[in-house]
């Protein structure tokens, strides 16, 4: 099933890539505030290449 590409003039929606990592996680995963409720693993680090990332 391939997920939609939701778009407007000022929004776009669409799923995660591993390319949005680092960003993602400057932005704020690694911020202990902003992730202490989670219940996923730390993300302590970026994986360089793609053998950590989901299928």
């Amino acid at each position: 099933m391939n997920t939609p590409i939701l778009e407007t003039e000022n929004l776009v929606l669409r799923p995660l890539a591993v390319s949005d990592a680092e960003h993602f996680f400057s932005c704020w995963a690694s911020d202990p505030v902003a992730t202490k409720y989670m219940t996923a693993v730390n993300m302590c680090y970026i994986c360089k290449d793609s053998s950590c990332a989901p299928n």
